[in-house]
């Protein structure tokens, strides 16, 4: 183990070396794959449950609703994969359009307070990253910008559909940080920081995701 890392290590040192950035005027593709780690507070989860009236002529069955909060949801690892086409304006600036699958599922189940309900939630995203991304010197770099998030689907293991209670689309502002390689491999850290709220009812669900990521630059 000991000897894989000295080996990592002394790969990473050739590499950046010889690290470069994209040249100015140029376009690029990206494909990305990574992990990360999501907190979410507040976790809702609903489902529907039958209650037995007798309104003395007989019973009625009516529709109700059960309700299940966690206070704090931490998911991990979880899984990101998808390309970002960039556009390299200036030696110092860039722009780029992405399009990522992000999965993310919880590292257990939790048991609600009061109750013993457990939930496993696990959520798929579809994320838009429109990015600005600026070159600091020594194959660094920082990028921000705005995220749409479009729900793919969701379960829990107790809520009749997860999804329903989920918006459609939210928005998150992406930041982070990237150092590029010569392979042309790069490394990034990104950090979404929630904007829109995730749930339809119940108390606020926001969700905060850090990925680490490598990506494979492909000049056009």
């Amino acid at each position: 183990m000991k000897k894989f890392f000295v080996i990592a290590a002394m790969a990473i040192a050739c590499l950046s070396a010889n690290a470069q950035q994209q040249a100015k005027g140029t376009f690029s593709i990206i494909p990305k794959v990574g992990l990360g780690y999501a907190h979410i507070g507040n976790y809702y989860a609903q489902r529907k449950s039958v209650v037995n009236v007798n309104n003395g002529g007989g019973t009625v069955v009516q529709q109700g609703s059960a309700i299940a909060t966690t206070g704090v949801s931490n998911y991990g690892p979880n899984i990101i994969a998808g390309y970002e086409l960039r556009y390299q304006a200036t030696d110092l600036f860039g722009v780029s359009f992405g399009m990522n699958y992000a999965y993310e599922e919880s590292t257990k189940k939790f048991t609600v307070p009061s109750s013993n309900i457990e939930l496993e939630p696990k959520l798929n995203y579809l994320t838009i990253p429109v990015l600005a991304h600026f070159n600091i010197g020594n194959h660094f770099g920082v990028k921000v910008g705005v995220q749409p998030n479009i729900a793919i689907s969701a379960s829990d293991g107790y809520s009749d559909n997860a999804k329903d209670n989920l918006k459609g689309v939210t928005f998150s502002i992406p930041v982070g940080v990237a150092y590029q390689f010569n392979s042309p491999f790069m490394l990034e850290l990104t950090y979404d920081i929630p904007v829109t709220k995730m749930n339809k009812d119940g108390e606020t669900m926001m969700n905060n995701a850090f990925w680490l990521t490598c990506g494979w630059r492909i000049d056009l």
